[in-house]
């Protein structure tokens, strides 16, 4: 390694996008991921998110991140910090697009 050049376990290139997060007790989340804790991936940061109450459509949550929802319960909120995560799954625009009308 030359002089300081920080070692980097690749997390760094998924800040700033959107992810369905799964948790091992606080349930799931969609939302930017704003920050993670190199140390500790298992810790971060959502902004602009949802937490998944239910949802009908894909069984998994593979299925949600690709193709969406066909209905279900969420709420919106501006920022969480999860300390559980347990899966990130990158979610398409159009999954996003469906979570607009089951906003409660």
């Amino acid at each position: 390694m030359k002089g300081k050049e920080k070692m980097t376990n690749g997390l760094e290139s998924m800040i700033g996008k959107k992810y369905v997060v799964r948790t091992y007790s606080a349930g799931v989340h969609i939302g930017t991921l704003d920050w993670i804790d190199e140390g500790n991936p298992k810790v971060c940061r959502l902004k602009d998110c949802t937490r998944i109450w239910s949802w009908d459509g894909p069984p998994s949550l593979s299925g949600v991140a690709e193709k969406g929802i066909t209905g279900g319960k969420l709420h919106r909120h501006s920022e969480v910090t999860l300390t559980e995560a347990v899966e990130y799954l990158p979610i398409t625009e159009a999954a996003l697009a469906t979570l607009k009308e089951f906003y409660k």
